[in-house]
């Protein structure tokens, strides 16, 4: 299989594991919110549901996507850290977007949503899930 064969097949089950998280954690939303919405409020519910998915993103991403077999641990630090950071980059280009230029709310998170995903991809193949490279003194028998 050739280099560009194997990126557009990762890139592919990346799209769907996105996607099978995205129902994971709007079903977490909609059950702990159900559950204990009046209890607790709409924001413990959120953050909670949005907890879990970034858990369950990892784990299915690490398996489906990346076929990680590096340090879970570290791994999943620099899940945190990316997911932050997109979810920082995401609020920042709304208000870019909508609040400063007044472009429409839902066309601009499309298009914001399209480029974090495409950014979030490189990092997580480059950054996140990258094995790491043999050393030369590792390869090199003794």
């Amino acid at each position: 299989m050739s280099d560009r064969d194997h990126l557009t097949r990762q890139g592919l089950r990346f799209l769907l594991v996105g996607g099978y998280n995205v129902a994971f954690t709007l079903a977490a939303f909609w059950v702990l919110d159900t559950l204990w919405g009046q209890t607790i409020g709409v924001q413990a519910v959120y953050w909670t549901s949005a907890v879990l998915g970034v858990i369950n993103g990892f784990i299915a991403q690490r398996i489906f996507v990346w076929r990680s077999s590096g340090a879970w641990h570290g791994e999943l630090l620099k899940f945190f850290v990316l997911n932050a950071a997109v979810s920082a980059v995401n609020s920042f280009l709304l208000f870019l977007t909508v609040t400063l230029w007044g472009l429409p709310a839902f066309p601009s998170q499309v298009g914001i949503t399209a480029l974090l995903t495409l950014t979030s991809f490189f990092v997580s193949r480059n950054w996140v899930f990258r094995a790491p490279a043999e050393t030369e003194d590792e390869s090199t028998p003794s």
